[in-house]
């Protein structure tokens, strides 16, 4: 009798313990679902910075650049819509999206109007309203601008080199605890007439005649974190400086300090195509 109340025992506390294995595994499971969730209400801080320049009258981009410009624009515009209203937590969404021209047009006219390219959700209270007008906004807005770029065809350009450089992306487009994303729409030839510096057989501008020469950016930080780059619409003037000037605008962004798998350098294609490439960088 006293061995088999032994045996009872000993069952009673091999099922203890197993229930405590399976209700343990049970948490770390939950766990893991907080974790997710927790992910999934990321605040996104997407900017998207715009080349106004002579690269918006290339023949060879199908259909038009501006029509390229714009669908992207547009793509980004719904992904930040479709992100916030899909949050847990609408009312407390912080997520942000600006659209950006560095340096500041000198056009009064383009400066006012892009007061109204930028969606701060943190800073409005009726963010449902605001995600319901945000792409009509935007795209009357940037239309606006389009319009009067082409018209006026003082093609003043932007110093991309400068922004990272003189780190106004941290300043405008970085912020903590975010998914900062900084999406660049430029031919890639980054030039500007401010900012001509040549130190050997580097430079602060892309140009032809750089490639040729074999020539690299100038890097003047290697502290820039926190934030990934996807850069469209590239347009290599000859097919031979295709690798070359991705090549370059790539170990550049390296240089200052960003991960390779944060870096997206992309050629001007087809719309559809354009789309899966933001897609993918999006959800990686």
């Amino acid at each position: 009798m006293k061995k088999l109340f032994l045996i009872l025992n000993l069952l009673i506390v091999i099922c203890l313990f197993i229930y405590w294995i399976i209700k343990s595994n049970g948490n770390a499971g939950n766990g893991e679902s907080e974790n997710k969730n927790q992910s999934n209400s990321e605040i996104l801080n997407l900017s998207v910075i715009i080349d106004l320049s002579d690269r918006l009258t290339r023949d060879n981009v199908t259909p038009s650049q501006v029509y390229n410009d714009t669908a992207i624009v547009n793509y980004f515009v719904d992904y930040f819509i479709k992100f916030s209203k899909g949050q847990k937590n609408k009312n407390k969404c912080k997520n942000k999206f600006q659209i950006l021209f560095y340096p500041t047009p000198k056009d009064q006219n383009i400066n006012k109007l892009s007061r109204d390219l930028s969606v701060d959700l943190a800073k409005i209270k009726d963010k449902q309203s605001e995600l319901n007008n945000m792409k009509t906004k935007i795209g009357q807005t940037l239309d606006v601008i389009y319009s009067k770029t082409m018209e006026d065809k003082k093609w003043e350009g932007s110093d991309i080199w400068d922004f990272f450089s003189n780190k106004q992306v941290d300043k405008l487009c970085i912020r903590q605890n975010c998914r900062n994303i900084v999406a660049i729409l430029t031919d890639g030839y980054l030039y500007h007439v401010n900012h001509k510096i040549k130190e050997d057989n580097a430079y602060s501008y892309v140009l032809p005649q750089t490639l040729a020469s074999g020539g690299s950016l100038i890097s003047r930080r290697n502290d820039l974190g926190n934030v990934e780059v996807i850069m469209l619409e590239v347009n290599p003037y000859s097919p031979n400086e295709r690798d070359p000037l991705i090549k370059v605008l790539k170990d550049w962004f390296m240089e200052m300090g960003l991960d390779e798998n944060s870096i997206s350098i992309n050629e001007t294609d087809v719309e559809n195509r354009t789309e899966i490439i933001i897609e993918n960088f999006l959800n990686q």
